[in-house]
């Protein structure tokens, strides 16, 4: 995985992601106690495991992230462990307790905690996702998805308006959530010796008297053109709609110069 993405357990703290996260290390104790996960996991051979993928895990990012291994690795796993915990307690109402540091009973809490996941800066590599949670399969009750992404298909589930299904990989989390956004139909990349122009916007094919209309898809690109007629998608706004957009417009721009449809469609 090229480009940049930075990760959860770095920053000022300020954010509601990184505060609960530091908030599962207890106030006193090894950093790695018990109560990082409730399914009772041997945390030190986790430990263990978790600096192992060391070399492959800092190669996923561009900058180099000064940390020991030891600190690095404890990073990793108390990022990757409530990301688990978050999603599975989300699926599993069971799991959740009254005083649940992971997942706050409060919409406002949830939805910065949603925000944070999929800021660029934030990403962690799937694959650590997906091995936290195979290591942990044997302690999983049975009705919890198969796989990691099949959770966090569930998780994201609003993102999914298409109804797309967990057979494709991904590299992290803001990937998934771009991915959703775009068409079922395979979109023409651009040729990459050529220097790519847009011919006309919005307003200039308004100007020209297109008209245009709301189209009823799930699916942000799904525009069709016939008898004078643009029909786009709608596209509802929130308090943090501008910087879900503008992490979707980046990470494309970074990691899918050729391939930006997210990207075209806002320009345009």
């Amino acid at each position: 995985m090229d480009g940049h993405i930075g990760t959860l357990g770095i920053g000022g703290g300020r954010s509601p992601m990184v505060r609960c996260i530091r908030g599962m290390e207890g106030p006193s104790g090894p950093p790695l106690s018990s109560r990082c996960c409730i399914y009772k996991l041997d945390l030190e051979a986790l430990f263990k495991t978790v600096k192992e993928w060391e070399e492959e895990t800092r190669a996923c990012y561009a900058e180099n992230i000064e940390l020991s291994s030891e600190d690095f690795a404890k990073m990793i796993l108390l990022d990757g462990i409530y990301i688990f915990e978050l999603f599975l307690r989300n699926y599993a109402g069971d799991l959740r307790e009254d005083s649940d540091r992971i997942l706050i009973f409060d919409p406002g809490f949830f939805n910065a905690i949603n925000h944070d996941l999929i800021l660029l800066e934030n990403q962690l590599p799937f694959f650590v996702l997906e091995r936290i949670f195979d290591l942990s399969s044997q302690q999983i009750p049975r009705g919890i998805f198969s796989t990691m992404l099949h959770l966090t298909f569930d998780f994201f589930s609003d993102y999914n308006t298409q109804k797309k299904q967990p057979n494709f990989e991904v590299i992290h989390l803001l990937d998934l959530v771009r991915i959703f956004q775009l068409p079922s139909n395979p979109i023409t990349k651009r040729n990459t010796d050529e220097e790519f122009k847009f011919q006309h916007s919005a307003t200039d094919l308004f100007r020209a008297g297109v008209k245009f209309k709301v189209a009823s898809s799930g699916c942000l690109l799904d525009m069709h053109f016939k008898n004078n007629i643009l029909e786009i998608p709608c596209l509802t706004l929130y308090a943090k709609t501008e910087s879900y957009i503008r992490n979707l417009m980046v990470f494309e721009q970074c990691h899918h110069p050729y391939d930006s449809p997210i990207l075209d469609f806002f320009f345009f």
